[in-house]
């Protein structure tokens, strides 16, 4: 069953509220950052980034053709860049038609790729594009929790790790958060070697889920733990998550210095950019504390 109203961190008192817990004005950026030849998911294409326009290139290329070097009298040049990835790469958000399920292959709210997916991206009316969200924020350090540096990978986190992880920062979970679940696997970055990850399993996400959060994220590729661990079943937190219950994920969060000052509550804000047909964005979110 889909949730016809799902959670939307980003609306009236809630914001106020959220916008409160901004005490300090300490800022954590929680973007991991991309670069050429970072490590990244098997299902992703990779990071690349080609000058394609310099005051260098733009001067030979006037003097190949007998011009003179300098454009004007400022020798005013330009660097422009290009850069070749999917919206998934780094840290970044999963909106509502990331993936799709069952027999007919639907998404959250009715989407389906064989009819809502064209050439140029998902379909105007149904990429449901992924609001600005500010929120009240809660850490979740499990690996802390845990006396860990970092979970060993391939470990599934469990209900009983969220709630003494829950415990260990001494906060509640409300209807609207965004929960960002660590598990250390990133406090080596950018050294990262990609294999099995320690994440959520398929119980602690609905439990997680039954707080209604508005976001749910985490320092890892794919907030579950990976390979599944539930036979015949590749991804199913995303597809309970995502599909079922249209709660986003924010994946590849850099948690580090948060849980290192012991913030576990704070101003979460994520502005994913405004491209029409994508499944998802590239973010820089940020804790506020």
């Amino acid at each position: 069953m889909h949730a016809d109203n799902p959670p939307s961190g980003g609306h009236g008192a809630a914001v106020l509220e959220a916008l409160g817990l901004a005490r300090t004005g300490r800022v954590f950026d929680l973007d991991i950052g991309r670069f050429p030849g970072m490590p990244h998911h098997p299902a992703q294409p990779g990071f690349d980034l080609v000058t394609y326009l310099s005051p260098q290139g733009a001067a030979r290329q006037r003097a190949s053709r007998g011009q003179p070097a300098a454009f004007d009298d400022d020798n005013f040049g330009v660097v422009l860049e290009l850069v070749t990835t999917s919206m998934h790469m780094g840290t970044h958000v999963d909106g509502l038609c990331h993936v799709t399920a069952g027999d007919q292959g639907c998404g959250f709210g009715g989407f389906r790729a064989s009819e809502h997916v064209g050439d140029k991206g998902v379909l105007t009316g149904h990429d449901m594009a992924v609001p600005p969200i500010l929120a009240r924020g809660v850490l979740l350090d499990v690996a802390g929790a845990l006396g860990l540096s970092g979970l060993p990978p391939g470990r599934a986190i469990t209900v009983a790790d969220l709630e003494l992880a829950r415990d260990h920062a001494g906060v509640a979970l409300r209807r609207g958060d965004v929960v960002l679940v660590r598990t250390g696997q990133l406090r080596g970055w950018p050294e990262y070697e990609m294999g099995p990850e320690a994440g959520l399993g398929l119980e602690s996400a609905l439990w997680l889920a039954g707080h209604e959060p508005a976001a749910i994220g985490a320092d890892n590729s794919a907030i579950e733990v990976m390979p599944s661990v539930i036979p015949g079943r590749v991804q199913p937190v995303h597809v309970e998550l995502l599909v079922e219950r249209g709660i986003y994920l924010v994946e590849w969060l850099g948690l580090e210095e948060l849980a290192a000052a012991r913030v576990f509550e704070f101003l979460f804000v994520c502005l994913p950019l405004k491209i029409s047909g994508a499944t998802g964005s590239l973010v820089r979110p940020v804790a506020v504390a």
